[in-house]
């Protein structure tokens, strides 16, 4: 499928004047741009959804007392000190921390 329409694209491009090109590009361009500002407010709205299971997440930490909670990266320290035969989701759904 991808091939064809490929292929439709590069037809349509060839048998385009730079007119054509000239009268299309603007609402191309506005289309493509008020997309881009669309996908990019949906990305920022679920991103701050997910901070607040991070704010929760260094809350739990910081009660622990474990230190800088700001820049404790879970995934990294469990990869880390992975050893052969363990389970492998371990770091990817849950994780290891030693604290030191």
């Amino acid at each position: 499928m991808a091939f064809y329409t490929m292929g439709f694209i590069v037809g349509l491009c060839k048998s385009m004047t730079l007119t054509d090109v000239k009268v299309i590009f603007p609402p191309l361009l506005a289309a493509s741009l008020t997309a881009a500002a669309i996908y990019g407010v949906i990305a920022y709205r679920i991103a701050w959804k997910f901070m607040g299971f991070v704010r929760l997440a260094e809350g739990i930490f910081e009660g622990f007392g474990w230190r800088d909670v700001k820049n404790i990266d879970l995934p990294a320290i469990t990869k880390r000190t992975k050893q052969q035969g363990e389970p492998g989701p371990l770091g990817v759904l849950y994780f290891r921390y030693n604290g030191s």
